[in-house]
C-alpha cells in the first residue's frame, strides 16, 4: 500500500511520461519501453491507444523452463543442487 506522499509521487511521474509521449509528434526512431511484474498497477491511461505501439506479455515460467534457466549456472552450483533436491 502506497503512503499519501508515495502516491502524490507516482502521480507526478506518470502525469510527466504522459506529457511528454503525448508531445511527440513524430516518433521517428524514439523507442519507449515499459517493464513492470504489475500490470494490475499500471495507470490505465498509459495504455490507451497512442502510447505504446504494443504490448507483450511474459508469463512466468513452468517447472520445466526453471530447470533450463538454471541449467546455465553451472552443473555443480548450490542452484542446481536445489533443483535436484541435494542440500546446499
Amino acid at each position: 500500500m502506497r503512503s499519501a506522499k508515495q502516491e502524490q509521487i507516482y502521480s507526478s511521474i506518470v502525469s510527466t511520461l504522459l506529457a511528454l509521449m503525448d508531445g511527440l509528434t513524430s516518433r521517428g526512431q524514439v523507442v519507449v519501453i515499459g517493464a513492470t511484474n504489475r500490470i494490475d498497477a499500471i495507470d490505465p491511461a498509459l495504455r490507451r491507444p497512442g502510447r505504446f505501439d504494443r504490448e507483450f506479455l511474459f508469463p512466468l515460467p513452468d517447472q520445466v523452463a526453471r530447470r533450463y534457466d538454471f541449467f546455465f549456472c553451472g552443473e555443480e552450483n548450490s542452484c542446481t543442487k536445489i533443483l535436484n533436491g541435494k542440500k546446499k
